[in-house]
């Protein structure tokens, strides 16, 4: 599994998207900036299989907890970063 490392902790991404689950991702993806947290955390946690901070990836106060700027930045940065690469992956 494709795992980074941010602020100390491990934040491993999810291999797998079936598209029965997750058809939408790609545009809410891209529309990401646009959302308010909470809708924002419902979107990128998707991305995330599990990680080493407090909380389950999935539950908005797990992100509140978060810095600001050494953890959900770059985890936001990182989640980008692995999408594009799962985009330029995709292409025939």
């Amino acid at each position: 599994m494709p795992k980074k490392t941010v602020n100390g902790k491990r934040v491993v991404f999810r291999e797998s998207f079936p598209a029965g689950e997750f058809y939408d991702l790609p545009q809410k993806w891209a529309g990401a900036d646009e959302l308010e947290f909470p809708e924002w955390v419902a979107v990128m946690s998707r991305f995330i299989e599990s990680w080493e901070f407090k909380g389950d990836p999935t539950d908005v106060k797990a992100w509140e907890a978060l810095d600001a700027f050494k953890e959900v930045t770059p985890i936001g940065r990182e989640i980008n970063q692995f999408v594009i690469g799962l985009l330029a992956d995709a292409k025939n």
